[in-house]
């Protein structure tokens, strides 16, 4: 038997964020102060050699999420890893195309405290190969770790990028926003049961 999407069950966890900060800090990473997103932004544009989302939108997500801009680097910032943790509606978001990189809603996105129904790996990068070391092992501890009983979405914006969500399991979606991969949860918390 075929299974819809309204079929199968769908997996939610609710984030420690300070487990989270506490893993990622072993690679180098801390939350973002608001004074250091517009930097951090900067520096995403430099590797990626485009303009990226305003910072006024990233900040409002920031502050909505408090786990959206994670940083490495100091007092320059060297790496980023920007993510959103979806609600219910953010993940259906991503899978019918509804979900708008440039401006998220904030319906989309999880405050601490709500069930997580996926993750958003919205950009990321380093700028040496140490930097890019350190994102590529934050990505993949979040990814088997951190939240393996959620789907994981994030979008080809470079030719690495691309080549590296590969190498972490992405593949690409159909019907849903332009250059979007998704990895389908890799357990189940029956599974593990």
């Amino acid at each position: 038997m075929i299974r819809t999407q309204t079929q199968i069950e769908r997996s939610f966890v609710v984030l420690d964020y300070a487990h989270v900060a506490e893993r990622l800090a072993s690679f180098g990473f801390r939350l973002a102060q608001h004074e250091e997103v517009a930097p951090a932004l900067e520096t995403a544009e430099s590797l990626l050699q485009s303009k990226l989302t305003p910072r006024h939108i990233v900040e409002r997500i920031h502050r909505h999420t408090m786990a959206t801009v994670w940083v490495l680097g100091s007092p320059r910032i060297t790496g980023f890893l920007l993510t959103i943790p979806l609600s219910a509606q953010g993940e259906r978001a991503m899978r019918d195309g509804s979900f708008r990189p440039s401006n998220p809603s904030l319906a989309h996105a999880c405050a601490p405290g709500d069930p997580c129904f996926g993750y958003y790996c919205w950009v990321y990068g380093g700028e040496t190969r140490d930097d890019r070391r350190s994102v590529m092992t934050a990505c993949a501890i979040l990814r088997v770790e951190l939240v393996p009983s959620l789907p994981i979405f994030a979008r080809g914006a470079t030719e690495d990028g691309i080549r590296s969500m590969a190498s972490l399991g992405l593949t690409p979606i159909q019907n849903a926003i332009p250059d979007l991969y998704v990895q389908e949860p890799i357990t189940r918390e029956a599974d593990a049961a």
